[in-house]
């Protein structure tokens, strides 16, 4: 065989095995497109859980300790409250911000708010204050429960106490 010859060979091994590397990647990134079950191949989006796995126990609690009541998750400022002169100004600035609970009547009032917090809050105290004297001010209450408290009976005695305190007259 000539030199020439086992050159030729060589370059066609070479290519094969850059085009092998190459379809690889390709399918492998296909394939993982395609099992992801979030993806529908239209967007750059996929759909998330609305509430971590501390907020979804929470949840669960909340709807069986009051069962008379409608519990909405990750509700929008803008949609419990609103500017007293719809001012653009105030709605915007409350517009992305979001409560983790609302607590509602039969008649879907708000009867109150719930906010569970994590140990991030320790350092956001004062816009955790400042978020309560809001709502305060419209005459919602905020029950604030501790993420080392999520358990059932906690979170229970920690709700008949500010029942008791707040909305009991």
């Amino acid at each position: 065989m000539s030199n020439e010859y086992l050159i030729y060979i060589g370059l066609i091994a070479i290519t094969l095995i850059f085009l092998y590397m190459v379809l690889y990647e390709i399918v492998n990134y296909l394939k993982s497109k395609l099992q992801s079950k979030n993806y529908n191949g239209n967007n750059q989006y996929k759909k998330r859980f609305i509430l971590t796995k501390t907020e979804s126990q929470l949840f669960r609690y909340l709807i069986n300790i009051l069962p008379n009541h409608i519990i909405l998750a990750q509700v929008p400022f803008s949609c419990i409250i609103r500017p007293i002169n719809n001012e653009r100004r105030l709605f915007w600035k409350i517009n992305q911000k979001r409560v983790d609970f609302v607590v509602l009547d039969k008649r879907l009032n708000t009867v109150f708010i719930v906010e569970l917090d994590d140990t991030s809050h320790s350092s956001k105290k004062r816009y955790d204050i400042q978020r309560d004297q809001l709502f305060n001010s419209c005459g919602i209450r905020t029950l604030r429960i501790k993420t080392k408290d999520n358990n059932f009976n906690t979170v229970k005695y920690k709700l008949e106490r500010f029942i008791n305190k707040y909305l009991r007259n």
